[in-house]
Order: structure tokens, then sequence, then C-alpha cells
């Protein structure tokens, strides 16, 4: 299976071939969860193979992820338009609550007895 030229993104190997370029392509169609920092390394990837590439149609694949990444970032563009400032107040708290549940260690393993 031929691979891509390795990625100078940190953590951008992550599309080594033209099955990893599909299901890529499959997860922006479909919608599937994804944060600003994987879309950002995402977007940088696909640069890269656009840029180092010679196959036209993964040019177009690649080009066709992008074109589906920017659809996901007006779409969410527009919602926070229309929110009002007591919904876009809620909106960000509910963000803010996620990031810190993402960033709390599970306390496994911790010294520090529970209450204190």
């Amino acid at each position: 299976m031929r691979r891509f030229p390795p990625s100078k993104v940190p953590g951008g190997d992550f599309i080594e071939t033209k099955a990893d370029l599909r299901m890529v392509a499959r997860s922006l169609k479909e919608r599937w969860p994804t944060s600003d920092t994987q879309r950002r390394k995402i977007l940088k990837r696909l640069l890269e193979i656009i840029d180092l590439n010679d196959d036209p149609k993964v040019t177009v694949n690649a080009i066709r992820c992008m074109a589906a990444l920017d659809k996901i970032n007006l779409d969410q563009q527009r919602m926070l338009e229309k929110l009002t400032i007591e919904e876009l107040k809620t909106e960000l708290l509910n963000r803010l609550t996620i990031i810190q549940q993402r960033e709390q260690p599970l306390g496994i393993g911790s010294s520090t007895p529970p209450g204190k």
C-alpha cells in the first residue's frame, strides 16, 4: 500500500494512506465529533498531502475534505451568530465545563486522600 510522505505536523501521521484519507472524509461528512485542535491538524495534513502528492484523485479527495471542514466551521459560525447573549453565555459555560472535565485527572493512584 502506497503511503503519503511523512507529516511535518506534530501528530499529523494519522493520514498516511488513501484509506486513511477516505476515513477522514467520511468522519467529516458524517460530522463525527472533532475538536478545533483536531480540525487544525487535519487541515495542515491535508495541505501537506495536496502539496506533496502527484496523484490527482488524492488531491481532489483532500480538497473535498478541506471543503467539508470549511462547511463545519461555517455551520458553527452561523449557529453562534443566531444565539442571543444569554444563550451564548450558556453555550460558553457548557464548553468550559466539558474542557475542565477532560482535563481533570481520574484520581486513580493518587497519593492524596479523598476530601483533602
